[in-house]
């Protein structure tokens, strides 16, 4: 088969499973039409496009097939579905046309399988290099990785080893990334190390001084990024006793995990010692909801950089939120109105001299 005929196949697959995405994480919106037939062949071209690869191994495909699914992790930052997971969650569904269905088995199947040929594929072929974004396959940056490496704070692939804390690994993207192109680079390292948050982010506490130390004695004339906790973090304007209110009631009614501690949800409200490490508080409900609480417990005191702050004070379902679904979300919500009234209720009640204690 020929490579044009490969990416048509690849593009019309995309196209009908990204319309299936939109449909069903947005279903209160209109179905997108001509989308049908197009399903129904998905997991024929699935098996046309494994095909190809079992003969030629093309090495476009790959890249290719990220558009798809999560081939080594690095979705894992994202609140976005990969198109994989899309079909897999219509399949649970009991409404679906049986020739869609059928077909979304075929591709879900087929595609789980190529991704295993590949990953195999490539791990042979690449060895330590495997799930390396190219941005660091330079002489001068793995030179750099191979120095962490060496020094224990990375493994023989260059992944986080177990004692590793998320602010060291934040310095050792901001060294090397500074290093090679004086500005950091958080998404790439992201990738790398499939992490399910943002680096930037992290803050870096000025009292671990022997853990600062030990990354940046690595890289000398580096030093400890300059941003801000207060950056990070909301103002708000709340009361202590208010916010832990609210926190006990959100933990109770599922939309905090009970994970999350009082100390680390005070820490992003602003109220706690500027060292304190920031923890993202696990949000267990819909995107939207998240998006009510910060505008309507944050909104008032914060400025433009308001979804920055989110993304750094709350993970969504183990994931990083994403600005643009964030921002879609506010606006789908500035046009239809009220979405949760028990949230609200919680957020808006104040627990000042109501003798909660």
């Amino acid at each position: 088969m020929e490579k044009r005929e490969i990416i048509a196949r690849l593009d019309k697959m995309y196209r009908a499973l990204s319309m299936l995405r939109y449909n069903t994480y947005m279903p209160e919106d209109a179905e997108a039409p001509g989308i049908y037939d197009d399903l129904c062949l998905v997991g024929k071209w699935a098996a046309d496009i494994k095909t190809a690869w079992e003969e030629t191994h093309p090495d476009y495909l790959p890249g290719e097939l990220e558009r798809f699914v999560d081939m080594d992790g690095s979705h894992r930052g994202s609140a976005i579905p990969t198109l994989l997971t899309v079909a897999s969650k219509a399949l649970r569904s009991n409404d679906l046309p049986d020739e869609i269905r059928h077909s979304l088995t075929d591709f879900a199947t087929i595609t789980n399988n190529l991704k295993d040929d590949v990953v195999k594929y490539l791990t042979d072929h690449q060895g330590k290099l495997f799930g390396v974004p190219k941005e660091l396959q330079n002489e001068d940056t793995l030179r750099l990785l191979n120095r962490c490496t060496q020094n224990n704070l990375l493994d023989d692939h260059y992944q986080p080893t177990e004692e590793i804390k998320p602010f060291q690994l934040k310095l050792i993207a901001y060294a090397i990334s500074t290093t090679i192109s004086k500005k950091p680079s958080w998404s790439t390292f992201e990738k790398l190390w499939s992490l399910g948050y943002s680096l930037k982010g992290i803050n870096v506490p000025v009292t671990k001084s022997g853990e600062i130390d030990k990354v940046l004695r690595l890289f000398p004339g580096t030093s400890i990024p300059t941003k801000q906790q207060k950056d990070l973090v909301f103002i708000c304007g709340r009361s202590d006793r208010d916010l832990q209110q609210i926190f006990i009631h959100l933990q109770e009614s599922g939309y905090i995990s009970n994970m999350a501690t009082e100390r680390d949800w005070l820490v992003i409200c602003g109220k706690a010692d500027l060292d304190n490490e920031i923890k993202p508080i696990p949000w267990i409900a819909e995107l939207r909801h998240l998006v009510i609480l910060v505008n309507k417990l944050f909104a008032s005191w914060n400025n433009e950089k308001i979804w920055v702050k989110t993304i750094s004070c709350f993970e969504v379902n183990g994931r990083t939120p994403n600005i643009g679904s964030l921002k879609a979300a506010n606006t789908w919500l500035s046009k239809n109105g009220s979405y949760d009234p028990n949230l609200e209720t919680i957020i808006d009640n104040s627990y000042d001299n109501k003798g909660v204690y």
